[in-house]
């Protein structure tokens, strides 16, 4: 009788230990997978999740902008040196989450100080309305990463497009944002310079 209670103790031992590797790499899958979507600095999606979410909106035919937005002149908070710059790139990537509904999917562009902002079911006007409001609010918000700089403010310039049948792959979309953006700075400049 003891045998078996020793055996029955073992199976039980050898499946709460197989139950526990099992967890215990489901839990890293999950990890590698999130990681694999993630930008490690600012905790947004990822240009790769980006463009999986693009893909998917395309093929669903469903109504969608989007806008890339640029940091104006950041290569002057990395003058000043390369973590204020990365301390400036996460508080706005904060700023951007705490401002935007879970209708405006968020993600870091690449690897610079561009972002993306999705808009599902809004058109370019819509688009507009929502980039005014979030440059209105950039205005009135404050940095901590500026606390003690000599540069006082943050503000951005966009280039947004809206999907529809001339405009229909990935390629496309962010090409024809990027060219807007563009024309958007040399608009800024110009300004400036006046």
């Amino acid at each position: 009788m003891s045998e078996i209670t020793v055996i029955q103790i073992f199976r039980v031992f050898l499946l709460l230990l197989f139950l526990g590797v099992i967890i215990f790499l489901l839990k890293q899958l999950y990890y590698y997978k999130k990681m694999a979507h993630t930008d490690p600095m600012t905790s947004l999606m990822n240009y790769t999740a980006l463009c999986k979410v693009i893909d998917k909106f395309l093929r669903s035919k469903m109504p969608f902008s989007l806008s890339i937005i640029d940091i104006d002149d950041f290569g002057k908070f990395n003058k000043i040196s390369y973590r204020f710059g990365d301390d400036v790139l996460k508080e706005f990537a904060d700023f951007l989450k705490q401002s935007l509904t879970d209708d405006v999917l968020i993600a870091r562009f690449r690897i610079g100080d561009e972002f993306v902002l999705l808009f599902k079911n809004a058109d370019l006007s819509q688009t507009g309305s929502i980039i005014d409001a979030l440059k209105e609010k950039l205005l009135n918000h404050h940095f901590n990463a500026l606390k003690n700089a000599s540069v006082s403010a943050v503000s951005f310039s966009e280039g947004a497009v809206e999907a529809h049948p001339e405009i229909d792959t990935i390629e496309l979309l962010l090409s024809q944002a990027e060219s807007n953006l563009k024309t958007n700075k040399l608009k800024l400049h110009h300004k400036i310079s006046e």
